[in-house]
């Protein structure tokens, strides 16, 4: 979780160690040293040209190298004293067993939940973000999922 002002400058992040300020200068959270924190607000400032409000409520997927794909939401938070934030959380994707998360899968909005797909013949799923596996006696193509 993160908040970020209207602007898009850090205001506080539950990641430990995280500073919302660097030689007391605010940051913006696509320049974050933290990963998920860059490429999160990267992903929703390039999905809404930049405009946090409108990515209000919406559900987006973002991959982090080595770390996996997350759903990721903005969510204004305002009041009639001039309060405009965006709570910014986060869940690791994990599809159910039988289904698997297309390593491939580009950050965009997700829509009827098919970030996981069902697990291709002869092939296993064991889910969360498992990529599937040939069962005996068969060969797979990870470029493709193509199953001979």
């Amino acid at each position: 979780v993160y908040i970020v002002d209207y602007k898009g400058f850090m205001i506080t992040a539950s990641i430990a160690g995280m500073s919302s300020d660097i030689n007391e200068k605010r940051v913006r959270a696509n320049e974050s040293s933290s990963d998920f924190i860059r490429l999160s607000a990267i992903t929703i400032s390039n999905q809404y040209n930049g405009n946090w409000s409108t990515a209000d409520g919406v559900i987006l997927t973002v991959d982090i190298e080595n770390d996996g794909l997350y759903y990721v939401q903005s969510n204004e938070l305002t009041d009639e004293y001039g309060l405009h934030w965006h709570v910014v959380v986060a869940e690791l994707v994990s599809c159910d067993i039988g289904f698997y998360v297309h390593k491939e899968f580009d950050s965009i909005l997700v829509e009827n939940n098919e970030v996981c797909s069902e697990c291709p013949g002869h092939t296993q799923c064991d889910g969360e973000d498992i990529y599937p596996y040939p069962e005996e006696g068969y060969w797979m193509d990870r470029d493709e999922t193509l199953i001979k």
